[in-house]
């Protein structure tokens, strides 16, 4: 009986979260541009890559609040 998961037995959620959070915002974008040249925004575009285009754009939005967070703190005079 097996009492531990491998990669082999994750789930594709679990595979995408898992790229999502390591993947660089270069990998996000084209990945993201790739699908939108791919699929366009007609109707051939399904729900599954809409979402997958939403979590990329949300990925990259957090990471950029995240990165200008420090300085924004400075700018108003608040603590880090």
């Amino acid at each position: 009986m097996r009492t531990h998961r491998n990669s082999f037995d994750a789930s594709p959620l679990a595979i995408f979260v898992k790229w999502l959070e390591t993947a660089k915002p270069a990998e996000l974008i084209a990945k993201r541009d790739m699908l939108r040249d791919q699929f366009g925004e007609d109707a051939s575009m399904n729900r599954a890559v809409r979402r997958f285009i939403e979590a990329c754009e949300a990925e990259m939005e957090v990471r950029e609040d995240l990165y200008f967070l420090p300085s924004n703190r400075r700018q108003r005079g608040v603590a880090a």
